[in-house]
């Protein structure tokens, strides 16, 4: 009786430490599929941020394609500070355009609040009354942000006519000196 005694001791031990260890292994093997769980969640969460961010991205270039032309045409309103060639031919041309000479005896960089500086530019315009105010309304019109800082505008004098720097003038023609200031990135 005492062998079986120990024999169902023995094998009860033996079943307990095995289910024991079954415990121990089931809640190490709960754990690591707790925790692989929790980073599968938190893989997803970053998927979907991923996804959200890129539909917001195809928003933006959509929107970019669509508005393109407008944001060329912003571009275009801020002349070049370091290069402002393409402002002055814009201004050579207006001016032949509208019959004027035209000099620009001057032009100045002023640093601006924020982001963008300023031109400013002298410009000596000699010719007809109203081609001046023609060449003034092109200005106007113009894409660039042009702002007229001082206008003096005078009569060429009859004895004036013919001298250096009035040739082929005419009786009744003005000249004009403008101080313009312009828009620069």
């Amino acid at each position: 009786m005492r062998k079986i005694k120990r024999t169902y001791l023995t094998i009860s031990l033996v079943l307990g430490l095995i289910i024991l260890a079954d415990l121990f292994f089931l809640f190490f093997l709960f754990g690591q599929i707790r925790d692989y769980s929790q980073l599968l969640s938190s893989g997803q969460k970053q998927i979907d941020l991923l996804e959200q961010e890129r539909k917001e991205l195809e928003k933006i270039k959509t929107f970019y394609k669509e508005e393109r032309p407008n944001i060329e045409k912003i571009e275009n309103v801020f002349v070049d500070s370091e290069t402002p060639l393409g402002f002055i031919d814009f201004l050579e041309k207006t001016a032949s355009d509208s019959g004027l000479a035209i000099e620009i005896p001057s032009i100045k960089k002023e640093a601006g609040k924020g982001f963008f500086s300023s031109l400013t530019l002298e410009i000596s315009l000699k010719g007809p009354f109203p081609n001046l105010m023609r060449f003034l309304e092109k200005m106007e019109n113009s894409s660039y942000l042009i702002e007229i800082l001082r206008t003096d505008i005078r009569r060429i004098e009859e004895k004036k006519l013919g001298e250096k720097g009035f040739e082929g003038l005419k009786s009744g023609d003005v000249t004009a000196n403008l101080s313009i200031k312009v828009s620069a990135k």
